[in-house]
Protein backbone atom coordinates (compact mmCIF):
# COMPACT_ATOMS: atom_id res chain seq x y z
CA UNK A 1 0.00 0.00 0.00
CA UNK A 2 1.32 3.24 -0.97
CA UNK A 3 -0.01 7.05 -1.08
CA UNK A 4 0.88 9.33 -3.78
CA UNK A 5 0.63 13.36 -4.02
CA UNK A 6 0.34 14.99 -7.01
CA UNK A 7 1.34 12.46 -9.69
CA UNK A 8 1.28 13.09 -13.14
CA UNK A 9 1.16 10.69 -15.56
CA UNK A 10 1.83 10.68 -19.35
CA UNK A 11 0.47 7.34 -21.19
CA UNK A 12 -1.52 4.72 -20.74
CA UNK A 13 -2.04 3.63 -16.92
CA UNK A 14 -3.49 0.59 -15.99
CA UNK A 15 -5.01 -0.25 -12.64
CA UNK A 16 -6.23 -3.65 -11.31
CA UNK A 17 -7.80 -4.04 -7.60
CA UNK A 18 -9.27 -1.40 -5.94
CA UNK A 19 -8.00 2.57 -6.67
CA UNK A 20 -9.22 5.44 -4.58
CA UNK A 21 -9.44 8.61 -5.98
CA UNK A 22 -10.97 10.14 -2.80
CA UNK A 23 -9.63 13.22 -3.34
CA UNK A 24 -10.37 13.88 -6.98
CA UNK A 25 -9.26 12.76 -10.01
CA UNK A 26 -9.18 14.71 -13.72
CA UNK A 27 -8.50 13.19 -16.73
CA UNK A 28 -7.90 14.70 -20.05
CA UNK A 29 -9.12 12.45 -23.20
CA UNK A 30 -10.80 9.06 -22.51
CA UNK A 31 -10.91 7.19 -19.53
CA UNK A 32 -12.08 3.63 -19.76
CA UNK A 33 -13.62 1.14 -17.53
CA UNK A 34 -14.63 -2.06 -17.52
CA UNK A 35 -16.79 -2.83 -14.30
CA UNK A 36 -18.94 -0.76 -12.22
CA UNK A 37 -18.22 2.67 -10.99
CA UNK A 38 -19.59 3.41 -7.75
CA UNK A 39 -20.07 7.16 -6.84
CA UNK A 40 -20.86 8.35 -3.19
CA UNK A 41 -21.48 12.15 -4.36
CA UNK A 42 -21.96 13.69 -7.28
CA UNK A 43 -21.42 12.78 -11.08
CA UNK A 44 -20.63 16.19 -12.94
CA UNK A 45 -21.53 16.59 -16.69
CA UNK A 46 -21.42 18.84 -19.23
CA UNK A 47 -23.85 18.00 -21.85
CA UNK A 48 -24.58 14.54 -22.70
CA UNK A 49 -24.98 10.69 -21.65
CA UNK A 50 -24.72 8.74 -24.66
CA UNK A 51 -25.17 4.49 -24.82
CA UNK A 52 -22.55 2.62 -26.61
CA UNK A 53 -22.54 2.28 -30.18
CA UNK A 54 -25.69 4.38 -30.57
CA UNK A 55 -24.83 7.62 -30.65
CA UNK A 56 -28.29 9.25 -31.76
CA UNK A 57 -29.89 8.20 -28.38
CA UNK A 58 -28.91 10.26 -25.55
CA UNK A 59 -29.74 12.03 -22.10
CA UNK A 60 -28.50 15.92 -22.31
CA UNK A 61 -28.23 18.72 -20.38
CA UNK A 62 -28.29 21.29 -23.09
CA UNK A 63 -29.30 24.35 -20.66
CA UNK A 64 -29.12 25.17 -17.21
CA UNK A 65 -31.90 23.41 -15.35
CA UNK A 66 -32.73 21.45 -18.82
CA UNK A 67 -33.07 17.94 -19.52
CA UNK A 68 -33.81 16.50 -23.04
CA UNK A 69 -34.20 13.39 -23.90
CA UNK A 70 -33.49 12.03 -27.73
CA UNK A 71 -34.06 8.78 -29.67
CA UNK A 72 -32.91 8.43 -33.38
CA UNK A 73 -31.27 11.98 -33.18
CA UNK A 74 -34.92 13.12 -32.80
CA UNK A 75 -35.76 15.34 -29.78
CA UNK A 76 -38.48 13.47 -27.81
CA UNK A 77 -39.23 14.66 -24.47
CA UNK A 78 -37.65 18.07 -23.29
CA UNK A 79 -38.12 19.55 -19.56
CA UNK A 80 -37.25 22.97 -19.67
CA UNK A 81 -36.71 25.24 -16.54
CA UNK A 82 -40.11 26.38 -16.22
CA UNK A 83 -41.92 23.10 -15.82
CA UNK A 84 -42.94 23.14 -19.40
CA UNK A 85 -42.34 19.33 -20.82
CA UNK A 86 -42.51 19.34 -24.71
CA UNK A 87 -42.88 16.00 -26.48
CA UNK A 88 -41.47 16.21 -30.27
CA UNK A 89 -40.61 19.94 -29.60
CA UNK A 90 -37.81 21.21 -27.23
CA UNK A 91 -39.80 24.77 -27.04
CA UNK A 92 -43.05 23.93 -25.57
CA UNK A 93 -45.42 26.71 -25.34
CA UNK A 94 -47.54 25.56 -22.54
CA UNK A 95 -47.26 23.19 -19.55
CA UNK A 96 -47.63 20.04 -21.56
CA UNK A 97 -46.99 20.54 -25.09
CA UNK A 98 -46.99 17.77 -27.91
CA UNK A 99 -46.07 18.24 -31.38
CA UNK A 100 -46.75 15.82 -33.95
CA UNK A 101 -46.10 16.98 -38.03
CA UNK A 102 -48.12 13.61 -39.08
CA UNK A 103 -44.79 11.46 -39.48
CA UNK A 104 -44.17 10.69 -35.94
CA UNK A 105 -47.35 9.52 -35.27
CA UNK A 106 -51.22 10.57 -34.38
CA UNK A 107 -50.52 12.95 -31.59
CA UNK A 108 -52.17 12.39 -28.00
CA UNK A 109 -54.79 9.81 -27.86
CA UNK A 110 -57.11 9.67 -24.80
CA UNK A 111 -59.22 6.71 -23.86
CA UNK A 112 -61.40 6.42 -20.84
CA UNK A 113 -62.77 3.26 -20.52
CA UNK A 114 -65.81 4.26 -17.85
CA UNK A 115 -66.59 7.06 -20.59
CA UNK A 116 -70.77 6.70 -20.48
CA UNK A 117 -71.24 9.76 -23.21
CA UNK A 118 -69.31 12.11 -25.07
CA UNK A 119 -70.60 15.31 -27.05
CA UNK A 120 -68.62 14.08 -30.13
CA UNK A 121 -66.66 17.43 -30.46
CA UNK A 122 -63.50 15.80 -29.79
CA UNK A 123 -62.57 17.81 -26.70
CA UNK A 124 -64.45 16.26 -23.76
CA UNK A 125 -66.63 13.23 -22.58
CA UNK A 126 -68.55 12.34 -19.08
CA UNK A 127 -67.85 9.62 -16.92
Amino acid sequence: HTNLDNVSIAGVSTFTGNADFSAGIDVTGNAGVSGNISVGGVISIPDTIQHVNDTNTKIRFPAADTIQFETSGHDRICIKSDGKIGMGTDTPAVAIHHFSDGLNGKGFVFTNPNAKKSCGCGTSFAV
